[in-house]
């Protein structure tokens, strides 16, 4: 694949990170139902790379990297990955956003901890842990393709396609590495540690396909990949100051608060925890709005209390085989993820240290995955290297 133009950063720009959000905070990132019909769709604004010269901005990468990789899947499968190969199909988004943003420093590619324990436990729970050596897996996905059992064939070919095989990380961080752009790995899932970047103010805005970085807090402004086929390279901008306070579609989160939708969304489903059996947006924005009150304003944790209660006493109402598992636990973890996303965070009281999310002192863990070290030499994880 050819690589990005060979025009290089004066120096690596350092940004402030360190040691994992505390234990208390350990609560998964998530993707949020329905969030871009109902939400996201009324906000959105048309935008380019071009128009972000001089800006700072964090990569999810791991949006791209399930549509990329798997050129020999079926176009079924793939959506809406191109033709060209992953590795092309890669080269040319980091080069449209460092071209855009002026530099390659000013872009920040994030990849999944698809090694550390958390995260290695969500790819066995996701079906990654499937077993039969990768070659053979595919070739039963192909047989079914071919017999005409496409169903069949595409759970196969999700279990091939999550996690990625490591070689497609590897090269990734390689890439990066020989242009001069900052990649860092994340301690779980990369969508909670670029909310934590922009939560820092470490970037100006996230550019991703998933819709929940819209609802971390901290998070100022969201560019989505279009992901409907023919679509690529168009991208929509959302901020989240656009998401309150208004109309939206068939929505009515006047006097919402950005804590009042993450209220909202944290109980409208996510991969952690299911919403509420027939329950909705449009349900839980009317009972967000019914529970309000002058000892319950916006905006309150007193509120976002009220609304837990409410749907506990949801959950419960429905008939046994319809209501979820422990679902409080389940909604209160959500709203960890919101507040306190799982990520190599700056240490509190006090300013961080300065250090480079990628150069001459990143320390190698795991292959070619790199994490970060303080000038000293020392891995900046708490004081101590994970067990891998």
């Amino acid at each position: 694949a050819a690589l990005l133009p060979s025009r290089r950063p004066k120096s690596t720009r350092p940004i402030a990170v360190g040691p994992p959000a505390t234990a208390a905070a350990l609560a998964p990132a998530m993707g949020i139902a329905d969030a871009h019909p109902m939400a996201l769709s009324h906000a959105k604004v048309e935008t380019q790379p071009s128009e972000h010269n001089g800006r700072t901005v964090a990569i999810d990468i791991a949006s791209w990297v399930l549509r990329l990789f798997r050129p020999d899947a079926p176009d079924y499968f793939r959506s809406n990955a191109t033709p060209q190969g992953f590795r092309s199909s890669m080269t040319r988004l980091l080069s449209a956003w460092t071209n855009g943003c002026g530099s390659e420093d000013r872009v920040i590619v994030v990849l999944d901890g698809g090694r550390f324990a958390l995260k290695a436990r969500e790819h066995a729970r996701r079906g990654g842990g499937s077993e039969g050596p990768w070659l053979d897996r595919l070739a039963k996905a192909s047989k079914h393709d071919n017999d005409g059992e496409p169903a069949d064939a595409k759970a196969i070919y999700e279990a091939l396609a999550y996690p990625p095989p490591p070689s497609v990380f590897g090269w990734i961080i390689a890439h990066c590495r020989a242009n001069g752009i900052p990649v860092m790995v994340a301690p779980f899932e990369a969508d909670s540690q670029c909310a934590a970047l922009a939560l820092a103010g470490a970037v100006d805005a996230v550019v991703t396909f998933d819709g929940d970085l819209s609802f971390y807090s901290g998070v100022r402004e969201v560019i989505y990949h279009d992901s409907r086929r023919g679509k690529a390279g168009v991208y929509w901008r959302v901020r989240t100051s656009d998401l309150v306070d208004r109309t939206l579609g068939t929505l009515d989160v006047n006097g919402f608060t950005e804590y009042d939708m993450r209220t909202v969304a944290g109980a409208a489903g996510t991969d952690y925890c299911s919403r509420i059996h027939m329950c909705g947006w449009p349900t839980l924005v009317k009972w967000l709005r019914s529970l309000v009150d002058a000892s319950h304003p916006f905006g309150s944790e007193e509120l976002r209390e009220r609304f837990i209660a409410r749907c506990v006493t949801e959950n419960a109402r429905k008939p046994a085989d319809k209501q979820r598992a422990d679902y409080e636990a389940s909604l209160r973890a959500n709203y960890t993820a919101f507040e306190q996303p799982v990520a190599w965070m700056p240490p509190a009281g006090g300013a961080a240290p300065k250090m480079w999310i990628d150069g001459p002192n990143a320390v190698s863990l795991v292959g070619a995955t790199r994490l970060c070290l303080e000038p000293g030499g020392q891995p900046h994880l708490a004081g101590r290297q994970p067990r891998l």
